[in-house]
């Protein structure tokens, strides 16, 4: 995968694991948010956002 494109799309705002809601403008963006935050590395939805 080449994370130098800008991949840019409508923002859009992830909140995990209660925290505060953080907008994602590019696929890079989203990434580094549900790989950084998403509060645990496992169960159902965690396998679903990886595959996605």
């Amino acid at each position: 995968m080449n994370w130098n494109t800008s991949s840019t799309f409508t923002p859009v705002a992830l909140a995990l694991g209660g925290q505060p809601a953080r907008k994602a403008r590019m696929l890079g963006d989203a990434a580094y948010i549900l790989i950084k935050d998403w509060p645990s590395a496992a169960g159902e939805e965690y396998v679903s956002a990886v595959k996605a």
